[in-house]
């Protein structure tokens, strides 16, 4: 499974368990990638926008976006592999 869109929706749905059924209703995957992928966004604004970090806090900032795109099932693909 390399594809991303389908790691993501793998992340998505993996605590999910629910059965909806709306059959004049069509179900628009790209809203649920957005919306995942835009949830990330705002983390890592948030991070971003922290007036408490000084220049030596970069290492930390970029670990914890890394971390909060980790948390959102999008890897980064072996170049976060430190251990």
């Amino acid at each position: 499974m390399n594809d991303p869109t389908q790691k993501i929706l793998t992340y998505a749905f993996r605590n999910s368990y629910a059965e909806l059924r709306f059959p004049e209703m069509q179900f628009n995957l790209n809203q649920v990638i957005e919306g995942t992928c835009y949830q990330a966004i705002l983390e890592i604004k948030k991070v971003l926008a922290d007036p408490s970090l000084q220049d030596n806090d970069c290492f930390c900032a970029i670990e914890q976006i890394v971390r909060i795109l980790e948390s959102h099932g999008i890897s980064g693909e072996g170049r976060h592999d430190f251990g």
